[in-house]
């Protein structure tokens, strides 16, 4: 396995890699993982049915974590039945809603409970739009007008005469 890591480190041509049911170690896994952290370019990785658990679990999804930030190419993850707990599964997560790219990430059959799935659910929760934060500041609905942002007027959002406005008020 170790000439797979050297091969995968930093390689600008590997654009997908499917290492699944290849019962992987977490040593050799730590090892790969570690040097695909630096493939900007890969779009699709697959590395389900091989064992995560062991010594090198959290440097495992360290590395994994810091390659799914980083990689603006990745498309598809597999991860499934790969023996990640829930804290495990958590922290990957945390990197999939930063990344920009991620279209699909695979999960099943690792060991998570119902409860974790809707802690997931929740933190995947797309961020509000500058439009909905304006729309919750200004509700019409309220009857109050208390915001300092102007209202809309045609329908649309004038961000640069609402930020004029608003360095008047604070520069005067």
């Amino acid at each position: 396995m170790h000439w797979l890591g050297d091969i995968a480190n930093g390689n600008t041509n590997l654009r997908e890699l499917d290492l699944s049911w290849n019962e992987v170690t977490s040593n050799n896994m730590w090892e790969l993982v570690q040097n695909i952290e630096y493939c900007r370019h890969i779009q699709y990785l697959n590395l389900s049915f091989n064992s995560f658990a062991g010594q090198k679990t959290n440097d495992i999804v360290e590395s994994l974590g810091n390659m799914i930030r980083k990689n603006r190419s990745l498309v598809h993850l597999d991860i499934s039945y790969c023996g990640l707990r829930k804290e495990e599964v958590f922290e990957i997560i945390k990197a999939v809603k930063k990344s920009r790219s991620l279209q699909a990430v695979h999960l099943s059959g690792n060991l998570i409970t119902d409860e974790t799935k809707r802690k997931i659910r929740e933190h995947m929760q797309p961020r509000k739009r500058i439009k909905d934060v304006y729309d919750l500041i200004n509700d019409p609905e309220d009857g109050k007008d208390d915001s300092d942002i102007p209202k809309l007027k045609i329908g649309n959002i004038d961000l640069g005469a609402a930020i004029k406005e608003k360095l008047q008020k604070y520069s005067a």
